[in-house]
């Protein structure tokens, strides 16, 4: 019993290694799909030292209306989930210490 205890934990030991050393686990291979037949937008925010690239997809259906809310590190997001429900979409960024004086 303890041998076939040791050996399914070298099995799970090792299996797990492996994983971590294979590319696909963390970087599998996608085709990316072209964007033709959809509606978008592409908005660029050039900054001093940044440029901070997006791409809204619009829906083919009635637009809803989108709340742009900024927040910074200490503001409790998921307060504003009924905004989300409500207008359809929501874009949060996050501004911290890696894009300062941003906004």
């Amino acid at each position: 019993m303890k041998l076939l205890t040791r050996l399914v934990f070298v099995f799970f030991i090792t299996t797990a290694a492996h994983a971590q050393f294979d590319e696909r686990f963390y970087f599998p291979v996608k085709e990316w799909k072209s964007l033709d037949g959809v509606t978008h937008e592409e908005v660029t925010l050039p900054h001093d030292s940044v440029s901070l690239s997006a791409i809204f997809l619009k829906p083919a259906g009635k637009p809803k209306g989108t709340i742009l809310f900024l927040h910074g590190a200490g503001g409790n997001v998921t307060s504003y989930c009924i905004y989300h429900e409500a207008a359809g979409g929501t874009w949060l960024p996050g501004i911290h210490d890696r894009f300062p004086r941003l906004w």
